[in-house]
């Protein structure tokens, strides 16, 4: 039974390594830098397609060596920004802050949220971006944090609840605060959004800027769900394949995963929006199932690591 779980736990991965990981990875950063830019999307995805398959052919090591080094920076960078923004029009902030709670609580929200369909939309868009932000209760970053050389996986669990918080909670929240203080929060695409809110208080440099972290944020999340997507496999060929012709197998994994790349950046992403979202939903349905199975058992590991500290 387990067995048979963890197959379908890994061939969902792997479908949504190559949809949510890839693919609409690339296609955000080519629509940020073609706006920006004015680049062509094949010359963006073959450039970042061949850079894709340099390093996820490094192995772990090559994926962990650039992320760990540069995530931080970008997100420093990103962060102050922001605040910069936020700070420098915080008189504004109580206005914003009224207009949130108003319409939250508005007769127009209350409506909707009356209706079962605004329930059950606003319940799918919300998890499903959610878990698209941060990966939390999906499954899939606990292949990176077993990478660690921490002694305990209880410490480890902080770092990825931190995770979770510094990406949703803090980074998010301050893309939301900037777009609400421009003024400027309609439009179909939200990176074009991001971009003109930006606009609104740092001119110019607002494209360059977005784009580029965009284009950064993007980049390391693709070559992460490599990772993912490769110790997946790995776990499915376990019993069909062995050596030389179990290294063709990842060969060719990481060669279409690197070809999808290339695709993500010139086709519209609806249609991998709706494929990644049922598969992350199937595995976070999983995982989570587990996690309550074993959640005596961590209740544990976690009392016996506080008691040690």
């Amino acid at each position: 039974g387990n067995r048979r779980l963890g197959f379908v736990f890994a061939l969902l991965c792997i479908i949504t390594s190559i949809t949510m990981g890839s693919i609409v990875q690339s296609n955000s950063m080519a629509v940020a830098f073609e706006k920006s830019f004015g680049l062509c999307p094949y010359a963006l995805g073959t450039v970042v397609a061949v850079l894709t398959l340099l390093i996820i052919s490094g192995g772990f090591s090559s994926v962990a060596s650039i992320t760990v080094r540069a995530v931080p920076v970008f997100c420093i960078v990103y962060t102050a920004v922001s605040l910069y923004v936020i700070l420098t029009n915080a008189s504004r902030l109580p206005e914003v802050m009224a207009m949130i709670l108003g319409d939250a609580f508005s007769l127009k929200s209350a409506g909707a949220g009356i209706a079962s369909y605004g329930i059950v939309r606003a319940m799918r868009f919300g998890v499903s971006r959610g878990i698209l932000s941060n990966e939390a209760g999906s499954g899939t970053s606990p292949t990176a944090h077993a990478g660690s050389d921490t002694s305990s996986p209880c410490e480890q669990g902080f770092f990825g609840i931190a995770e979770v918080f510094i990406d949703t909670i803090l980074l998010c929240s301050l893309t939301a605060f900037v777009i609400l203080l421009s003024g400027k929060y309609s439009g179909e695409d939200a990176m074009l959004v991001s971009i003109d809110a930006f606009g609104v208080f740092i001119g110019r440099a607002a494209p360059y800027f977005i784009s580029l972290s965009v284009g950064f944020f993007a980049f390391a999340t693709i070559i992460c769900w490599s990772v993912y997507g490769v110790e997946a496999l790995r776990f499915l060929l376990d019993d069909y394949f062995k050596g030389e012709k179990r290294g063709i197998m990842l060969f060719l994994y990481r060669l279409l995963y690197s070809l999808s790349v290339l695709l993500g950046a010139v086709i519209p992403a609806s249609v991998m929006w709706e494929l990644s979202d049922l598969s992350v939903a199937v595995m976070t349905v999983i995982n989570c199932g587990y996690i309550l199975y074993l959640s005596g058992e961590i209740k544990s590991d976690t009392d016996k690591y506080f008691s040690q500290t």
